[in-house]
């Protein structure tokens, strides 16, 4: 059996941490349901308000329910796509500022691991050792200077599609009464 890399170990249990932690899709789960439950009974509310036919305030509330679950989706997706973009940008300005300064940047990451409480010998050794392979270094400035981290990048297509069809599944939840009586 061959022996794993510290990288490769450290991702391996990184790995199955990821598959027990729950998904970053669920905060646009969450925002999607509150947001179709509150956006269709506000139009429900209103429509029945107006008109005691079933038949309106149903067509109503699932115009609505469609018009909501859409623009949750796009949403969901254009704020995922700017926070990679944003993530993306940070470190292209990280990576130019290692390759223009680079004895700034190392002196900055001894700092910040002195702050955790190494002494400055180790901070010092530790923050030259990183240095020495630039994509570690851009990795660990990245991390330890602005809190970014690959993992951080989320999808924006599983973000979409977890916003619209949650945002559709909280606003079936008002229109349901008028299923029934549609039924009947």
């Amino acid at each position: 059996m061959a022996t794993l890399s510290p990288s490769q170990r450290l991702d391996e249990f990184l790995g199955k941490e990821k598959q027990n932690h729950v998904a970053g899709w669920i905060g646009d789960a969450i925002y999607g349901v509150n947001d179709g439950l509150g956006a269709i009974f506000g139009i429900i509310a209103g429509v029945a308000g107006y008109t005691s036919n079933s038949h309106t305030i149903l067509i109503s509330g699932f115009f609505g329910a469609l018009a909501s679950t859409l623009s949750m989706g796009a949403g969901a997706w254009l704020a995922t796509k700017s926070e990679n973009e944003l993530m993306e940008t940070t470190l292209s300005r990280a990576r130019k500022s290692i390759e223009d300064e680079p004895t700034r940047e190392i002196e900055k990451l001894s700092l910040i691991y002195q702050v955790k409480g190494f002494n400055e010998k180790d901070a010092n050794h530790i923050a030259q050792t990183i240095a020495k392979d630039d994509a570690m270094f851009l990795q660990t400035i990245a991390q330890e200077k602005h809190g970014l981290h690959e993992s951080g990048k989320g999808n924006p297509w599983s973000s979409a599609i977890s916003g619209s069809i949650s945002t559709f599944v909280g606003a079936i939840v008002p229109l349901l009464p008028f299923f029934s009586c549609m039924v009947l």
